[in-house]
């Protein structure tokens, strides 16, 4: 959810904001998440899902959610900057990297 500038030739700069909900259920998902200043994501992840990738790695989301139900794991590819975040810590392997929520550094 980037690119809501208006420059596409569409909306207007500052007011073209999305939502996104992507809910999995014993699904595998990859690659990064990426949200624009006016757009925000919830991302929940139920059952087996795994996930390996980051979420507003740019920190520019103007919300950013991650929900880890019991069962699912997220493995980070960089760090992660998150408006919420729901579930155990300990089903994220984290590689060295580090998820923020509104600023501050999850701990284990």
């Amino acid at each position: 959810m980037s690119g809501n500038d208006g420059s596409l030739g569409w909306g207007k700069a500052g007011r073209n904001g999305a939502t996104c909900t992507l809910s999995a259920n014993d699904q595998t998902l990859s690659g990064d998440i990426v949200v624009d200043e006016q757009s925000a994501v919830s991302l929940l992840l139920k059952g087996d899902s795994s996930y390996t990738g980051t979420v507003n790695t740019a920190n520019t989301a103007k919300a950013a959610k991650v929900t880890l139900e019991d069962g699912s794991t997220w493995t980070l590819t960089g760090n992660a900057y998150l408006t919420a975040f729901s579930g155990r810590v300990s089903s994220i392997v984290t590689n060295g990297f580090t998820v923020y929520v509104d600023g501050n550094p999850l701990s284990k």
